[in-house]
């Protein structure tokens, strides 16, 4: 345990977990996944995906963190998904998504 100038710095195991899991998990993994998708799709494909991750965010901490989820949280949840599939070329009728890369002749 150290002090400066009124800061106290208390290094536990926790916390160095706790900082090596944001840096790893919360940093370096979505970057390096977002980098493997960039591989194989378009980045203005791939940036529609993007507007998942507040999805993702209720989902987690309604699993992780017992938070309730609203209404209004529910049905902004539901546009965004709803929007992501008619942005990529989802078809309901034959239950394909339509790619750029697929549609070039890859």
């Amino acid at each position: 345990m150290s002090k400066m100038r009124g800061f106290n710095l208390d290094l536990s195991w926790l916390t160095v977990a706790n900082v090596l899991y944001l840096g790893i998990v919360a940093m370096a993994l979505p970057i390096f996944l977002w980098n493997y998708a960039l591989l194989h799709y378009d980045a203005s494909e791939a940036g529609l995906f993007i507007n998942l991750v507040p999805v993702f965010s209720v989902i987690s901490a309604m699993l992780f963190l017992g938070e309730r989820v609203n209404a209004g949280q529910l049905i902004a949840g539901g546009v965004v998904i709803l929007g992501v599939l008619l942005s990529s070329g989802f078809s309901v009728k034959n239950r394909t998504i339509r790619s750029n890369w697929y549609d070039a002749g890859h």
